[in-house]
């Protein structure tokens, strides 16, 4: 998957694998397609290296954390339409 301009701190897929989440050194998270890695969402919060990355077991919520202690928290549904 190319777009991120860190490297890769975590990533995380949806419970179905539709989806994958990526966390990186560049202070943004990326939702990416599995079937072609299109990117379909950047994330911009952030203002540190993001470390973590979650999403729900019922895929409906994607949360962040940062190294400098920041967590978003985002609606899958919000992030797709």
């Amino acid at each position: 998957l190319e777009g991120h301009d860190g490297a890769v701190n975590a990533f995380a897929l949806t419970p179905r694998g539709e989806y994958i989440a990526t966390a990186s050194m560049d202070h943004t998270v990326r939702l990416w397609k599995t079937e072609d890695g299109e990117c379909v969402g950047t994330f911009t919060e952030h203002e540190a290296a993001v470390t973590h990355v979650v999403i729900s077991a019922d895929g409906r919520i994607l949360a962040s954390g940062a190294e400098d202690g920041t967590v978003c928290v985002r609606k899958m549904e919000e992030v797709l339409s």
